[in-house]
């Protein structure tokens, strides 16, 4: 079951871009661009998904590639300003699942791509967010310090600190 529907309307305005957000047990990330061509989207809807979870220092991201489709990109994140939903499933037992959303330039959903994480991705990403929701560090630290990664770093070559691979 998706979170979000193809063709929907979504009603606030967003930038082109990629970002992230989390429901219902969903990590849900979402690509908005002007236009998408009919073979991005068949893509974006079959093609194989790579999702990494990275951490170096006290950066939290995820690098998500659809093949011949979305080139890798990042996607960082603090769980020092997550969601009260994010907090609760780190003690839940479910797996999550994960939702492609391609966005385009109407606001309009033009393609969904739905999986999960495999159980032993889960259990290690709520392990990791669970130990760092308890480190000692601002927001804003975590910020800077993905600003001084993302200027050495192309998003490609934050591979070698990955965490784990998810691949559907």
């Amino acid at each position: 079951m998706s979170i979000y529907n193809k063709n929907q309307k979504l009603d606030k305005r967003y930038e082109d871009g990629i970002w992230l957000d989390f429901q219902a047990n969903t990590w849900l990330f979402f690509v908005k661009d002007q236009i998408w061509q009919p073979e991005e989207i068949q893509r974006a809807e079959n093609a194989s998904v790579t999702l990494s979870f990275i951490q170096k220092g006290i950066c939290d991201a995820f690098l998500l590639e659809v093949f011949d489709c979305l080139e890798v990109s990042d996607l960082p994140f603090c769980i020092k300003e997550a969601s009260e939903d994010l907090l609760k499933s780190l003690e839940m037992k479910d797996i999550y699942k994960y939702e492609i959303v391609l966005i385009n330039g109407d606001n309009v959903v033009s393609a969904i791509r739905n999986g999960f994480f495999n159980k032993e991705n889960t259990d290690i990403l709520k392990k990791k967010l669970q130990a760092r929701s308890k480190e000692d560090f601002q927001v804003e630290d975590a910020e800077h310090s993905y600003q001084k990664l993302a200027e050495k770093y192309q998003p490609y070559e934050l591979e070698q600190f990955t965490v784990f691979i998810q691949k559907n």
